[in-house]
């Protein structure tokens, strides 16, 4: 079997005294639809949360009010204690967001996309440069740290945006979609990051349409469909909460309004 690599990346947390995310009664309309609907859950520190649904059920738009960048229409949403609503700095530099579009400025190097985002976060010159480079060699583009972001393939600004996410040393990370765009030994790399930051005890938001990514790393998973969120629990208990289902697949598709079949022989007769 071949051996995982494990990486050495310092992260501070709180201690575990509070959830470090808590979410109570969040809504969020878009004209006449309600994208998210009266949700509530609560994610322990330290813990990998997995968050599934189907397209539109409303995870990106959660996550972005998680993040301040959409504003409530209700409810409350609070990081290591802090309410998004009050606008903290303290606030944002307590998690690092990757969006499942990540936007990187084209005509920049890796390296000075990092460290503009390393001065905006307040980190000293020596810290910044200290941090880009264990970053870099992580995610195997120290030899691409020159090269324009423009020139990058998908994956390679995938890694990019990720490292902006660890940059500052976030206790939380709420990661949209993050081995999109990966080659299976890249999102591999990936995966056991994601385990490393959550034996240091870093509290992991995970959003994904892979299940297998789902079901490897994650501690509980909550499923939203329609705004609302309809199982939460371990996968055992996802599963014992549907009606028939045997595999998490089963129970997701169970509790997202079963499968949809495609009549295939329609557009072939004449």
């Amino acid at each position: 079997m071949e051996k995982r690599t494990t990486y050495t990346l310092k992260i501070d947390v709180l201690p575990m005294t509070s959830p470090a995310i808590d979410i109570r009664n969040l809504k969020r309309n878009f004209e006449t639809k309600l994208a998210v609907n009266d949700l509530s859950l609560r994610v322990r520190r330290g813990e990998i949360f997995g968050f599934l649904g189907p397209n539109g059920a409303g995870k990106s738009t959660t996550m972005k009010m998680m993040c301040g960048l959409l504003q409530p229409s209700g409810g409350t949403v609070r990081l290591n204690g802090l309410d998004v609503r009050d606008n903290l700095p303290e606030y944002k530099m307590s998690f690092g967001y990757l969006p499942e579009s990540p936007i990187l400025y084209q005509k920049l190097s890796a390296r000075e996309e990092l460290d503009f985002v390393g001065r905006l976060y307040g980190l000293s010159p020596h810290t910044r440069q200290t941090r880009i480079e264990k970053l870099l060699k992580v995610f195997k583009l120290e030899g691409d740290g020159d090269r324009f972001i423009s020139q990058m393939s998908k994956g390679m600004k995938q890694k990019v945006a990720l490292s902006q996410c660890l940059l500052h040393n976030p206790g939380i990370l709420l990661l949209d979609e993050p081995t999109s765009g990966l080659d299976p030994r890249a999102a591999r790399m990936v995966k056991d990051l994601i385990t490393t930051l959550h034996d240091s005890n870093t509290t992991i938001f995970l959003s994904s349409h892979r299940l297998s990514v789902i079901q490897e790393l994650c501690d509980r998973i909550g499923i939203i469909h329609e705004g609302k969120l309809v199982a939460l629990g371990k996968v055992d208990d996802i599963i014992k909460q549907s009606k028939d289902a045997k595999n998490l697949e089963e129970a997701f598709l169970e509790f997202t309004g079963g499968i949809e079949r495609l009549d295939i022989l329609d557009w072939r007769n004449d």
